[in-house]
């Protein structure tokens, strides 16, 4: 299963957001982590097993986490368009 979720941080102290960031790096789960501007802090690709799973995750990574003050979750019913590639011009030879 995959899941958008949208991160609120309590406090936007640098020590604060890089602990986050060091934590979700280091979190298999974590496929991507976006430092973001509006509403929300951060927002997280995340995969997992089943919902069981993705509760696990979101214990350890939000409600254990006296940092995050909120996050909102939407999953991924079904995937239109994935990739990482960037449209760049072919060098020239």
């Amino acid at each position: 299963m995959t899941f958008v979720v949208e991160v609120e941080m309590e406090r936007e102290r640098s020590e604060v957001l890089d602990s986050f960031r060091y934590q979700v790096d280091a979190d298999p789960n974590v496929q991507q982590c976006y430092y973001v501007t509006g509403a929300y802090d951060f927002v997280l690709i995340v995969i997992a097993r089943d919902m069981e799973d993705f509760e696990e995750f979101t214990q350890r990574t939000f409600f254990d986490n006296t940092n995050v003050r909120r996050f909102t979750t939407s999953i991924v019913m079904r995937p239109v368009k994935v990739g990482l590639t960037l449209p760049l011009p072919m060098p020239r030879t």
